[in-house]
């Protein structure tokens, strides 16, 4: 009986070898495809019949919300970077964030004209002064959607704040 079991477990040790090597030589296949700083991670999403609200509080800082909107979409692109969570106060990121209207098939903006798409920059850290939502003024978006793949090129320059992105491709569907 110790045979039988032993002849088992070794068969299904092999099988479970060769399926996992064969499985890595594959390349993973991905609905989103994007380029990402080493140290972290991104994230890029697509929030549909959603809206940017962009609001300024009471001391001057720009915040947005989401809202329903069925007639637009919100695209994200977040990066977080690989902390040390024992660590108080060691977050970090950087999101990218701008609307389109659904039925958009093309679009090529620069500088002020990111505006028109409500491009914000949203940096999430412990550093005095340079945390907080920025409006992308400065830089270049190419987007294009076929097949219902949003693909996205963006760079851009933030003032007086440093930021780990400023060249982004990605794709979305």
């Amino acid at each position: 009986m110790k045979k039988i079991l032993l002849l088992t477990f070794i068969t299904a040790l092999g099988f479970g070898c060769a399926n996992y090597n064969n499985a890595s030589k594959e390349p993973m296949k991905e609905e989103a495809k994007s380029i990402c700083p080493e140290d972290g991670v991104c994230t890029p999403k697509i929030f549909r019949n959603q809206q940017l609200q962009i609001e300024v509080d009471e001391t001057g800082a720009l915040y947005y919300r989401l809202t329903e909107n069925k007639n637009t979409s919100v695209i994200s692109y977040e990066y977080k970077k690989h902390t040390d969570s024992t660590l108080v106060d060691n977050h970090y990121s950087e999101t990218i964030l701008f609307e389109i209207e659904n039925n958009s098939k093309e679009l090529n903006l620069k500088d002020e004209n990111l505006q028109n798409v409500k491009m914000l920059f949203d940096k999430q850290c412990f550093c005095r002064g340079q945390a907080g939502v920025y409006k992308i003024t400065s830089g270049q978006l190419v987007f294009t959607k076929e097949n219902e793949l949003n693909t996205i090129q963006l760079s851009f320059e933030i003032q007086n704040t440093d930021q780990k992105l400023k060249t982004i491709r990605f794709s979305v569907k």
